[in-house]
């Protein structure tokens, strides 16, 4: 954050905090790829440890279930477009 110039408190802005996330997710999709590893790395870091790793899968299966839940709510299909389809989903959750 600091090469951004900001404070550890200006992430109460919901704007700034809107941003960083945007800005984070995007550092993950471009060292990942598309992918659940991605959405996983988000929440815990690309640390190549057994605990990370854990705990990106299980960021990873929240998302990817909340994301279900929604669509069934509305009725239709899963929101998810084809670079998170449910091989890569079943790959990387097992």
């Amino acid at each position: 954050m600091a090469e951004m110039g900001l404070q550890p408190g200006d992430l109460w802005n919901p704007c700034t905090n809107i941003h960083v996330g945007a800005w984070i997710l995007a550092g993950e999709i471009c060292r990942f790829g598309y992918t659940w590893q991605a959405i996983g790395a988000y929440h815990a870091g690309p640390a190549l440890t057994v605990a990370r790793e854990q705990r990106r899968r299980k960021y990873a299966q929240r998302v990817y279930h909340n994301l279900a839940v929604i669509d069934c709510t509305r009725g239709e299909g899963l929101l998810l477009d084809d670079r998170f389809r449910d091989n890569e989903k079943i790959n990387y959750f097992l």
